[in-house]
C-alpha cells in the first residue's frame, strides 16, 4: 500500500492514508475530526518511519555474560589466594561455636589469653593499640597466660560486639583450659 501516515491533531491517532484518498477531506475514525489528506502536511517523523524500516537493536548478552563470569571467577580467585588481598574481607572464614581452629597472631610466637571475660576486653585493646606495657601489667597480675602460636582450640562462644571468643585449648601446656582470646587470634 502506497500512501502516508497521518497523525490526527486532536487525538494523536496514527492513521494510514492510502494514496487514492490524497487530496480529499477525511474524518478521523477515533475522534471524528476533519482533516485534509495531504502527504505534505504529514509529520516528518512519520515520513522517516515509513521510509526507514525500524531496526531492532539487541543487547549482546553473550559477551556481557562472559565478562561477568570472568569477573566473578577473578574475584573469587584473588580473594582466596591472598589472605590479606583486596577481597580478603569477603572471604575470611568466620569461626563459630563448636568449630575447631588455631590460635595465632601474625608476627608473634605467643598468643596472650585471658582467664576471664572482663580481662579479655583490656587484652583486645592492648593488642590493637600495640601497647606492650598494658600486656606486661596484665601478665604481672596473673590475669593472662601465653599460649604457643599454632595451638589447636575448640571455640565455645564468640562475642562479636567485644571482638572476643571463649575457647578450650586442645594441646600443649594449657590443654583442657578454657580461656578468652581476641577474635583476631582465632584462625
Amino acid at each position: 500500500m502506497q500512501g502516508y501516515t497521518h497523525t490526527c491533531p486532536a487525538c494523536d491517532a496514527k492513521l494510514k492514508i492510502h494514496e487514492r484518498y490524497v487530496g480529499r477531506t477525511l474524518h478521523c475514525p477515533t475522534c471524528g475530526t476533519e482533516f485534509l489528506a495531504d502527504p505534505n502536511l504529514a509529520d516528518i517523523d512519520d515520513i522517516i518511519d515509513e521510509l526507514v524500516p525500524a531496526q531492532k537493536r539487541s543487547i549482546p548478552w553473550l559477551p556481557i555474560t562472559a565478562a561477568l563470569a570472568v569477573l566473578v571467577v577473578a574475584v573469587l580467585w584473588l580473594g582466596q589466594a591472598n589472605r590479606d588481598g583486596a577481597f580478603s574481607k569477603f572471604f575470611k572464614t568466620k569461626r563459630t561455636a563448636g568449630q575447631f581452629a588455631v590460635l595465632t597472631i601474625e608476627g608473634r610466637d605467643r598468643v596472650p589469653a585471658a582467664m576471664d571475660r572482663e580481662t579479655v576486653v583490656f587484652l583486645v585493646d592492648a593488642i590493637e593499640d600495640a601497647d606492650p606495657g598494658s600486656l606486661e601489667a596484665l601478665r604481672a597480675q596473673g590475669k593472662i597466660i601465653d599460649v604457643a602460636s599454632g595451638t589447636k582450640i575448640k571455640i565455645i562462644e564468640r562475642v562479636g560486639s567485644e571482638r572476643t571468643a571463649r575457647v578450650r585449648i586442645l594441646e600443649g601446656v594449657w590443654t583442657s583450659r578454657v580461656v578468652w582470646v581476641p577474635v583476631l587470634a582465632v584462625q
